[in-house]
């Protein structure tokens, strides 16, 4: 009974697998509480279910879109190119190169970990190039990003390490970023990412209708697919 309460409890805490039901997920709430023409980063955008859903709220965002996998990016840029732009890299904290599994070639769960999953094999199947977030913004000149969405299969926090000077001079609003199975792989802690933006940011777990804040503990440590948000304090009020 208890065990089934707990299933009860974590979904009504929208954490499991309505996290990656756009009906349900609260991501496109996020997205309506943006300007007309935001600038937003997909960080692992696959073939652009996030970025097709944003451009339907607000048709005049100026998307930038990281998939590493080519077989995914293609499909991506024959979808949606016209509308936004695509660069076939990961997004990391150092510059280089890296192996990329996946169940299959442009799978969603593709990551720079060989994750470990009892009905899954993540084989490697490219290299692919990985940059840091601050080295692209400096390259295209981009100075603010609206929304930074992160949802790269355990590799999260080294993306936003590799923001450090975006985050440091608040050229970041809101940092939306998934935690779940993926991080026991890369073995990251929910609370690396609040050492890492609880001094600027206040983090929201993503509910269907809005925003939730969370203050750490430890029993907030549950690997199981849940989208956060972290709103940048001078932004003002989220919950508004």
């Amino acid at each position: 009974m208890f065990e089934r309460l707990h299933r009860v409890a974590l979904a009504g805490m929208n954490m499991g697998r309505s996290a990656d039901n756009p009906a349900w997920s609260g991501e496109r709430v996020v997205i309506e509480r943006l300007a007309q023409t935001p600038v937003i980063f997909d960080v692992g955008a696959n073939i652009g279910d996030y970025a097709s859903m944003v451009l339907e709220v607000r048709p005049g965002a100026r998307i930038w879109c990281f998939e590493p996998s080519a077989e995914a990016c293609s499909r991506l840029v024959n979808r949606l190119g016209h509308r936004l732009t695509a660069m076939a890299i990961a997004l990391g904290d150092a510059e280089g190169q890296s192996d990329f599994f996946a169940p299959s070639e442009g799978s969603p769960l593709g990551s720079t970990y060989a994750r470990q999953h009892s009905s899954l094999e993540w084989k490697p199947t490219e290299r692919v190039h990985v940059r840091r977030l601050d080295d692209v913004c400096r390259d295209n000149s981009i100075n603010r990003i609206d929304l930074l969405k992160i949802d790269v299969e355990g590799h999260e926090l080294a993306v936003l390490r590799g923001a450090e000077r975006m985050i440091r001079t608040g050229a970041i609003a809101a940092i939306q970023f998934e935690f779940g199975g993926a991080n026991v792989d890369s073995r990251t802690f929910l609370k690396d990412f609040f050492i890492l933006l609880s001094e600027s940011y206040q983090i929201h777990r993503i509910v269907r209708d809005g925003l939730t804040p969370v203050a750490y503990e430890e029993r907030t440590e549950v690997f199981t697919t849940t989208n956060y948000l972290a709103v940048r304090r001078a932004e003002g009020n989220p919950e508004r």
